[in-house]
Formats: C-alpha cells, structure tokens, sequence
C-alpha cells in the first residue's frame, strides 16, 4: 500500500487541480463577458475573446506552466494542445453526439473562413515540425495568421451599426472575480503540470516505462482535462438546440490552440516536436481536421460518424501507450 500511496496523491492532486483549472477557467470567462457587456462590447467580440479564446485558456495556462517549470520539457506542451484538439474532435464531438443520442445539424457555413484557417494552421504546424522543432520566429508566423484571422472576422462579421447591445451594469465584484479566476487558472495549472510529473516520475521508477510517459500523459489526461470547458460548452449548446455554437466552439478552440498556444511558448522556449508527439500526437491531431471536415461536408453529424470518431481516439490512445 505504500508503494501506491504516491500514485494515489498523485492522481488526486491531478483531479482536484483539473477541477480548479476549468472553475478557475469559467469564473474567468464569465466575468469578462460581464465587463465587456459593462462596457458596451460588440456581441461577436466578445463572443470571440470570450467563448473560443475562453475555453482555449486552459491548455494555455497549463502550457506556459510545464514551460516555466524546470522539471517538465516543451514536449508537454506541445503534447497538450495537439492532443487537445485531438479530444477536442473526437471526443468534444463524438462522445457528446454519442451520449446525446441525436444527430448534429447546423446551418451556418463554416467552410469560407473558419476550416481554410484551421487548414492552414494545421499545414504550418506540419512544415514547422519537420526540423522537430517549433521556433520563436515560426511562432511570429502563427501570430500574424492569428491577427489576420481576427482582423477579417472583426471586418467582415463586426456588429452592425445600430444593433442593440445587452448592457450589463458595472460592478466591481466581476473585476475581483475575474481576478480570482486567473489566480485560480494558474494555480491549478501549474498543479495540473506538478501531479503529472510526479505520477510520470512514479510509473519510470517504478514500472520501468518509457521516459515519453510524460508526454503521453500530457497527451491524454491534461488534454482532457483542459478540453473540458469545449465538451461542456458542446454539451450544453446540444441540449439548448444551438448546434452553431457547438460546432463553431471546436472549430475555434482548436485553431486558437495552434495559433496562440503555441504562437506564446514558442516565444517563451523553442518547442521540440519528436519521440511520440512526432510520431502518434501530430498525425491524429491532422487526422482529427480531416475527420472533422469530411463529416461537417452535409452540414450534419450523424450517430455513426460520431461512433465512428469515438473509436478513432481509443485507437490514438492504443497507438500512444503500445496498446497496438
């Protein structure tokens, strides 16, 4: 018993710490919607910094803290946001759908802006990685496609004039818990990159498993940790009948993932892309774009498609931890 009590606190501490995270992360969010209701924001740029940069925070806060902390290595986080976007798809989508037990249908046609953006990031991150490495120079370039996105957005989808915006009354309690979300967002993040650590630690002394488990954890379980607020989000738009936000939430999350998170590490340290990240994590999370596109093509994600993709993530986990 005493040899699994630090693989029991680990396991605890990565529980407790997630929780805190996406709290942390949702206290965050929802107070700067409030502000930037407070100070008469148009709805689209609030929705955008709020909802898919929003839920993005997660993987950015856990990110930047495997970078800073001298223990963990860059292959963390770059296991983190391809492996995110990875359960963003097959299981933000797939799972839900499967679990709500109806088809997903929207309307709106994301096929002009939104998946030729994803598209790209998706090739830069592929040429990037061919050296196994991300630099702070390809990082600027993530950046400057970032921007443009933004910027096209913001011209072409602006709120028109005359549109009444929902006032929210200034409080200076949103300000004190937007506050108390960040503490909350890093702290448990920086929690989150301790406890995988040592539960990595825990399984290479005491499993004798490969030294790339780290990668592999930060792969899956902070992957999914930190893509809980997107399967929630999808969770709830489902039940409400706005299919819109569900698919767009991802859509989003994932291209903000690219280009944000991993635009800021490469800033902070070069980000090495080899071992299983090179090998497993990246393939899936391009495979998780086609995938995604293919079954968007009708505008409609059925029972079987998401079935479909739930198997797809149970093969990405056989392949990362040589199951198969």
């Amino acid at each position: 018993m005493e040899l699994l009590m630090p693989l029991i606190l680990s396991v605890l501490l990565f529980c407790i710490s997630t929780f805190v995270l996406v709290r942390g992360a949702d206290t965050f969010v929802e107070n700067a919607d409030k502000i930037g209701k407070a100070m008469r924001l148009p709805s689209f740029l609030t929705g955008v910094l709020v909802v898919a940069i929003g839920t993005s925070l997660p993987e950015l806060a856990t990110g930047v803290a495997s970078l800073l902390n001298e223990k963990a290595t860059s292959d963390m986080m770059v296991g983190t946001v391809l492996g995110s976007n990875v359960a963003n798809v097959f299981l933000g989508l797939g799972a839900v759908i499967v679990l709500s037990r109806k088809n997903l249908k929207f309307k709106q046609n994301i096929f002009q802006v939104h998946f030729p953006i994803l598209m790209t990031s998706t090739i830069a991150v592929i040429f990037m990685s061919l050296d196994h490495q991300i630099t702070a120079q390809e990082g600027g370039i993530l950046w400057g496609i970032m921007v443009s996105y933004l910027w096209f957005l913001f011209k072409t989808e602006a709120t028109p004039f005359g549109e009444k915006i929902h006032h929210e009354v200034f409080r200076w309690k949103y300000v004190l818990f937007l506050i108390i979300g960040l503490l909350a967002l890093v702290g448990g993040a920086n929690f989150v990159v301790e406890s995988i650590l040592d539960l990595g630690t825990y399984l290479i002394i005491q499993l004798g498993v490969s030294s790339e488990i780290l990668t592999a954890l930060s792969a899956t379980l902070t992957a999914i940790g930190t893509s809980l607020p997107e399967m929630v989000v999808v969770y709830v738009s489902m039940r409400k009948g706005n299919a819109e936000m569900a698919v767009g939430n991802i859509l989003g999350s994932n291209i903000f993932n690219i280009l944000l998170i991993l635009g800021v590490g490469s800033l902070i340290s070069p980000l090495a892309v080899d071992g299983i990240n090179y090998t497993v994590v990246l393939p899936f999370s391009v495979a998780s774009f086609f995938v995604y596109w293919t079954v968007s093509k009708d505008q409609e994600i059925t029972q079987q498609e998401s079935l479909a993709m739930v198997f797809l993530y149970i093969l990405f986990l056989g392949k990362l931890y040589g199951w198969m």
